[in-house]
């Protein structure tokens, strides 16, 4: 099995800022969206302004943590690099395997 090569897994400057770039832009709208949502008095629009702040905090912790991951120096992930690890509610992990099913 050849080893693998150090630079095989780091990110190029255009690759970091685009990441960077990323989570800037979304977190901006996740504070827009805390805005919006301290003034919104129809239902529909607290949950659906809840449900888009939860997913875009989730989708920039899963890229900052894939990204992390990825750069030789920086500790690794600190939560996760799986969708399951950022996105699935705790059910989904305290549910185990189905049945039958093993790893593998």
């Amino acid at each position: 099995m050849a080893e693998l090569n150090v630079n095989e897994k780091q990110l190029t400057a255009s690759q970091l800022g685009c990441v960077l770039n990323d989570i800037a832009q979304t977190a901006k709208a996740i504070e827009r969206f805390s805005v919006m949502h301290r003034h919104a008095e129809d239902g529909r629009d607290i949950e659906a302004l809840t449900h888009s702040i939860e997913t875009m905090a989730q989708r920039i912790g899963l890229l900052a943590d894939a990204t992390a991951d990825e750069l030789p120096g920086s500790g690794g992930a600190a939560f996760g690099t799986s969708f399951a690890a950022w996105m699935m509610p705790p059910a989904y992990h305290e549910t185990g395997r189905p049945e039958g099913r093993t790893e593998g």
